[in-house]
């Protein structure tokens, strides 16, 4: 994961933070808009660089356009850019 120009250690609380960010979020709107509830199946969220304004871009979708990469049975996605190497983790 990047700040920056320097390489940092993504913590096991930041990911784990993140993935229940990114359930509540989806519980939230299948609780609170039950007609799109089939629209919150799965997220991801991209931290591209921890040193800007806005580091994270998060996506959520249907079954259907669940991207590839995720394992089954797997509902949330983070992605961390590094300079040289992506980390992900799932859950």
């Amino acid at each position: 994961m990047k700040y920056d120009n320097i390489e940092i250690t993504a913590s096991e609380d930041f990911v784990q933070s993140l993935k229940s960010l990114l359930k509540a979020q989806m519980k939230m709107m299948r609780d609170n808009v039950p007609d799109s509830a089939d629209c919150w199946v799965w997220g991801e969220v991209r931290v591209k660089d921890s040193c800007d304004i806005a580091p994270f871009e998060a996506c959520f979708g249907d079954e259907g356009t669940k991207p590839d990469h995720f394992p089954e049975g797997q509902s949330v996605a983070i992605i961390l850019y590094g300079h040289n190497n992506t980390e992900t983790h799932y859950g």
